[in-house]
């Protein structure tokens, strides 16, 4: 698992340990003045762990959002943490019991259409065992939707990989965003299934595995 930002990072001040790694959402897609959102991954070690995850944005005025959590010990977890900004980028911390833990982390809000973007679409995906050391400071992320697939080839422009999970809502997938899925999956798109125990592929990526 990518996760850069540690309690034990030089300079960081003391705390329950707790790694974290925040990502931007939206797929680079976004209104000034809107609301934007960032994906943060945590996971904490030996002992649970109370805090806020800290958003903020350097305008005209200075801005503050802040986003309660509480972890278990030893358990990983992913908040989604909504915030409305003018700026093109936030800086995101972690505080508990007063302290931060790690560094303060920049984020850029537009990214996945810059080039080589990583879009994940389903609640069973795995972003951890797929990403290199690096991998999700390299690519940019988004979180997305499987109503919000492209319906047209030129919607996967510059993305990637994209990770799907929950073969029931593939099968819910138009014709056309079907068509489109297997288009840019067949001109050259990265294309990542996670399946359940006892599932099994369905819709189009049914169709694609049963050509290969």
């Amino acid at each position: 698992l990518s996760l850069l930002a540690s309690a034990a990072t030089s300079g960081a001040l003391c705390a329950p340990a707790l790694e974290w790694k925040a990502v931007p959402g939206g797929g680079g897609m976004r209104t000034h003045g809107g609301w934007n959102y960032i994906v943060c991954e945590m996971k904490s070690g030996g002992e649970a762990v109370e805090g806020e995850i800290v958003v903020v944005s350097e305008g005209n005025v200075r801005a503050e959002f802040v986003l309660p959590f509480k972890i278990p010990a030893k358990t990983q977890r992913r908040y989604i943490h909504y915030f409305q900004t003018d700026q093109d980028d936030v800086e995101v911390s972690i505080r508990s019991g007063g302290r931060r833990i790690g560094d303060v982390q920049p984020i850029y809000l537009i990214t996945l259409y810059t080039s080589q973007g990583l879009v994940e679409v389903g609640t069973g995906t795995r972003i951890d065992m797929v990403v290199e050391e690096g991998f999700i400071g390299k690519k940019a992320y988004a979180r997305s939707q499987f109503s919000d697939l492209p319906s047209d080839p030129v919607g996967y422009d510059n993305a990637d990989w994209l990770i799907v999970s929950d073969m029931d809502r593939v099968g819910d997938l138009s014709f056309r965003q079907s068509r489109a899925l297997r288009v840019w999956v067949e001109t050259g798109g990265n294309l990542m299934v996670f399946l359940k125990p006892t599932e099994r592929p369905a819709g189009v990526i049914a169709e694609m595995l049963a050509e290969t």
